[in-house]
């Protein structure tokens, strides 16, 4: 059963080449997959209450919450590997730093959703779109969490649910899966 899931794994490109880089800090996994273009169409999201688990701050010091800032910058940088528009995310942390028993924040973003052109269109138009692998890596608990609580709010298409344990195994891999991203336009000739 465990090489059959290795295997699928491997299969699914998760066991490819990854890039190095600080146990906590979540990174993308460099990926050139891309598929056709999508009609899409920008949709507001709000994630509530985004906490983080403990994290390690240097090499010998113990396991404590993570900062206010860390969560601000870890959830942001997350929601923009997933396909979120910076113009229009605002992190709310006044509940981070008014809270001394769980550090949360809040945010509002947009991600576009799919659409199928036969309905009116939305407030914000149709946006020309295609299909991006993201493979995100480090702290295989935060990513699990990300999974968890970030994933259901995003459009995706063959999202695989990576359990800790093979998150850890693989190095650090902990989510996979397909988002849409605005497309690229072609460069124009000069």
């Amino acid at each position: 059963m465990m090489r059959i899931r290795v295997l699928m794994l491997i299969a699914a490109g998760l066991a490819g080449p990854v890039n190095v880089v600080a146990a906590d800090a979540p990174a993308a996994v460099a990926s050139d997959s891309v598929a056709l273009s999508q009609t899409a169409a920008w949709t507001k999201r709000k994630l509530v209450s985004f906490s983080h688990p403990l994290v390690i701050t240097s090499d010998t010091g113990p396991w404590q919450p993570a900062s206010c800032d860390r969560i601000y910058s870890d959830v942001r940088y997350v929601l923009l590997q997933l396909g979120a528009r910076e113009s229009d995310m605002h992190v709310d942390q006044r509940g981070c730093y008014g809270s001394t028993t769980r550090r949360a924040v809040d945010v509002t973003f947009s991600v576009l959703a799919p659409t199928d052109n036969a309905g009116k269109a939305p407030s914000g138009g149709f946006v020309d779109a295609q299909w991006k692998t993201v493979e995100l890596k480090g702290n295989c608990d935060f990513l699990h969490y990300v999974t968890e609580k970030v994933l259901p709010l995003i459009p995706t298409r063959d999202a695989k649910l990576i359990t800790v344990a093979d998150c850890t195994r693989l190095g650090g891999i902990g989510l996979y899966a397909k988002v849409l991203v605005p497309a690229q336009q072609p460069a124009s000739l000069p």
